[in-house]
């Protein structure tokens, strides 16, 4: 695989799926899955003999997906559960009393 080509599709897929995120929006997440699918036909117009067809390239390739998708929710999850982020505490401001 072309190190740039896997570059830009890891940062364009991160990219759809924090935005998914934050908008809750199903459609980025389909966005985001059709890079892997786009992915899998650049690899294949490249060297065409690295898959032996297109179900096992998007299959593999579905493999970043999940791992970008499990990594993202897994943020939102601990967001929300109140769990502190590592160097999180360390960025929020302390709180100040309300003045009469």
């Amino acid at each position: 695989m072309a190190p740039l080509l896997m570059i830009a599709a890891l940062i364009l897929m991160e990219w759809l799926l924090v935005v998914a995120e934050i908008t809750g929006e199903l459609q980025f997440y389909f966005w985001a899955f059709l890079i892997v699918v786009l992915w899998n036909e650049a690899i294949r117009a490249r060297s065409p003999n690295q898959f032996p067809n297109r179900m096992m390239g998007i299959a593999y390739l579905s493999i970043f997906f999940v791992t970008l998708l499990l990594f993202n929710k897994s943020f939102i999850y601990v967001q929300q559960n109140g769990l502190p982020l590592p160097g999180g505490d360390a960025l929020l401001p302390t709180p100040t009393p309300p003045i009469n």
